[in-house]
């Protein structure tokens, strides 16, 4: 399994383990990725109804108590790099640059990732800009 495809699997399984939390639909949760400084940190958040509610950590997406395999170690880079890129791109600082990750269907048979300004859509992005992927 490529790195893009695994990187779904996980966001799918984020998406459904906090709608179940919360027992709402998977439509209406989601997750966010922002720069936690300049340094351009990956941070994480699930949002219900497009409104951050709860900041977790790499190993909770993952769904693990311990990160085994040290995927938050290799993911985080690629990630970096995708937000300072991001950041370029809009000109504008760590504090304004977000991707939402989120879904349509209660299936999650498709992931949507959105490119955000501040609270502005910029435009949609795929996975593979996030993994590093082609």
């Amino acid at each position: 399994m490529n790195v893009e495809q695994q990187t779904k699997n996980v966001i799918k399984s984020a998406i459904t383990k906090y709608a179940d939390k919360q027992n709402v639909s998977k439509i209406d949760t989601q997750v966010l990725i922002f720069a936690k400084d300049e340094k351009f940190t990956p941070g994480y958040k699930i949002c219900y109804n497009f409104k951050p509610l709860e900041e977790v950590k790499f190993k909770d997406l993952l769904n693990v108590k311990i990160d085994l395999l040290n995927k938050e170690f290799f993911a985080t880079p690629y990630i970096q790099t995708s937000l300072k890129g991001f950041a370029r791109e809009l000109g504008c600082s760590f504090n304004d640059v977000n991707v939402i990750i989120f879904t349509q269907t209660d299936d999650i048979s498709v992931l949507k990732l959105y490119l955000f300004k501040g609270n502005d859509a910029k435009r949609e992005i795929k996975i593979s800009e996030i993994t590093g992927g082609e």
